[in-house]
């Protein structure tokens, strides 16, 4: 087990300790950490702070391996593209970036959808929220519309 925690750093950032933090060295730099030597610990930004408890917790309570996961964007039509993944605690964002929930998607998924004029929007807002390079894309055929 782990004695790792989360501590608020500045109004918009937070800070993860611990003596183990070097075996994460890796997943706290795929969430946009960086190591800060004053603090002796991981500034990241405070977006990230709910997800990351989520994840120190699993840790700290004995869980060996944790996957985390990140907001995917997939082609769907020739006008638009959906968002998969971990999304409902971004709920509120998506909306009004113009998504809306489809529970009974044409290949059986559940996902936000959006009109491709919003792409640029959503993964600027996802490069933000999770960190440069984490929009990740699934760009796979479009699905045709059925008429």
């Amino acid at each position: 087990m782990y004695k790792i925690t989360l501590e608020n750093y500045s109004a918009d950032s937070f800070v993860v300790k611990g003596v183990d933090t070097i075996k994460f060295k890796d997943t706290f730099k795929e969430f946009g950490g960086k190591w800060n030597s004053a603090t002796g610990g991981w500034i990241f930004n405070i977006n990230l702070q709910n997800k990351l408890q989520k994840f120190l917790d699993l840790i700290n309570s004995g869980v060996e391996k944790v996957e985390l996961t990140f907001p995917k964007i997939q082609n769907y039509t020739e006008k638009s593209f959906i968002l998969l993944g971990d999304t409902k605690p971004y709920k509120d964002k998506i909306k009004e970036l113009g998504g809306s929930w489809n529970s009974k998607l044409k290949d059986g998924n559940k996902a936000w959808v959006f009109s491709l004029t919003k792409r640029k929007d959503v993964e600027d807002w996802l490069n933000d929220e999770f960190g440069k390079n984490k929009v990740v894309h699934d760009d796979v055929e479009f699905i045709e519309d059925e008429d």
